[in-house]
Formats: C-alpha cells, sequence, structure tokens
C-alpha cells in the first residue's frame, strides 16, 4: 500500500513538474517571440528613418544643384545685360567726386542759344520738384549756371508697386572752346527714410567700383548696383531730353 501510495507521489510530482516546465518554456518563448517582433519594428523604423533622410539629402543636393546652375545663369545674364555699367562706368575727379558731364557743340545753335536751353531745362526741374524745397538756382550768370536740383528716381513704377529714391545733384553749366558743358555731380540719395532700414549716402561711398561692383569686377553687387545702373540710366535719360530740346 505504501509502495503504491509513493509511486501515485512521485508520478503526480514528476506530471506537475513537467506541466510547470512547459509553462516557463512558453512563457520563455513568448518572451523572446515579443521581442523579436519588437526588435524588427525597431529595425523596420529604423531602415525608413534612414531612407527618408537619404531622400532629404538627395533632394538638397539636387536644389543646391539646380540653384547653383541658376545663380551661373543669373550671373551671366546679368554680366552680358549690364556690361555698360560695369567698371569705367563712373567717372570721378582727381578729388574722387563722381561726376557725369555732357558736351553740347555749337553748330546751328549759338552758345547762348545752347545755355539758354540749359537753363530751361533746370527752371523745369526745379518747379516740377517745388515742393521739396531743397531745388534751386544756385547762381546765374550770363554763361554760367549753377543750380541744385532734388527729384524722385524711381527703380519701380507701377500702379500697385513702386520703389524709389530721392537723388539730389548740382546741375553745372559752363561754356568751353567750341561747346557748352553740362556737368551732374556731388550727388546723394536719400531712400526710405519713413523705414527702419533707409539711409542717406553720397555717390562716392555708394555707386563707385569700390563699392558696387563684386570683387572680380564682373557683376553688380545687389543694393548698391541697383542705384548704380538707375542713376546711370536717370542721368543718360537727362542728356538725352536735353538733346532733343536742342534739335
Amino acid at each position: 500500500m505504501r509502495n503504491t501510495i509513493l509511486i501515485l507521489f512521485l508520478l503526480f510530482f514528476s506530471v506537475t513538474f513537467v506541466n510547470a516546465q512547459m509553462n516557463t518554456d512558453n512563457s520563455y518563448l513568448r518572451k523572446n517571440y515579443q521581442e523579436s517582433k519588437t526588435a524588427k519594428k525597431a529595425a523596420e523604423r529604423k531602415a525608413r528613418r534612414q531612407a527618408l533622410k537619404e531622400a532629404r539629402r538627395q533632394k538638397k543636393a539636387e536644389t543646391q544643384k539646380d540653384s547653383q546652375k541658376d545663380t551661373l545663369k543669373n550671373t551671366e545674364t546679368l554680366t552680358l545685360s549690364s556690361s555698360k555699367y560695369l567698371e569705367g562706368a563712373i567717372s570721378t575727379t582727381k578729388d574722387g567726386v563722381v561726376f557725369f558731364e555732357k558736351l553740347f557743340p555749337v553748330g546751328e545753335k549759338s552758345k547762348q542759344q545752347i545755355f539758354d536751353v540749359l537753363k530751361m531745362y533746370a527752371e523745369k526741374k526745379i518747379s516740377e520738384t517745388e515742393e521739396l524745397e531743397i531745388s534751386r538756382i544756385l547762381s546765374d550768370s550770363n554763361d554760367t549756371l549753377v543750380a541744385t536740383i532734388c527729384e524722385p528716381m524711381y527703380f519701380k513704377k507701377k500702379k500697385w508697386e513702386s520703389d524709389s529714391t530721392l537723388i539730389q545733384y548740382q546741375y553745372f553749366v559752363t561754356p568751353q572752346d567750341s561747346s557748352v558743358s553740362l556737368r551732374i555731380w556731388f550727388i546723394s540719395y536719400c531712400y526710405e527714410q519713413g523705414r527702419a532700414y533707409g539711409f542717406n549716402y553720397k555717390a562716392e561711398e555708394w555707386i563707385t567700383d569700390k563699392y558696387a561692383l563684386s570683387k572680380d569686377k564682373l557683376s553688380l553687387l545687389k543694393l548698391p548696383g541697383k542705384f548704380r545702373s538707375k542713376t546711370i540710366d536717370h542721368i543718360t535719360g537727362i542728356f538725352n531730353e536735353i538733346e532733343q530740346q536742342m534739335r
């Protein structure tokens, strides 16, 4: 009887131990499975992040490449279209004063007639800008005229948008041997005074080769270059208008 009970106890203990061991093994397997599944998801997420990062890097590299091409293209276009504004386009006196000068030769008109046309042109400019209270005749004799003129110079002028500066200059008329000279000099700018970035600049410190051109002299710098090119156009326009009136 005792042997039977002992055998039954041993059998029960063996079965219980085996079940416990199986349960332990199953928990271990489940734990390994979950860890493996988590690791797989983490690896997939990491791979996706790396792929996204690589795609962004390639896109950035392509964008930079395209930008460099556009910059080079724009620079080439600027250099070709703005050659008349580059090195040597601005003249200065021995003292470094920026000036523009036009000689009107004596021919069909006498010196006095040429002088009268130049004086009338200055008076017209002054009358158009009288509200600025700066434009005026400083000196007037039979053959010499000195005036200060201040007027708007537009970079962009549209119904919905405009960009301009006030340009002030001395209008100086003197006789030569066989012509009459008009010199425009002592130029200065008053730009966006009502805003934080507004400024006053003299031409000598703003539109000369030193300040308005790139180091290689092949292109215009953005802001001073804008003033340089527009000043050349503006004063060339003045000379052309006067020539028309001489005819």
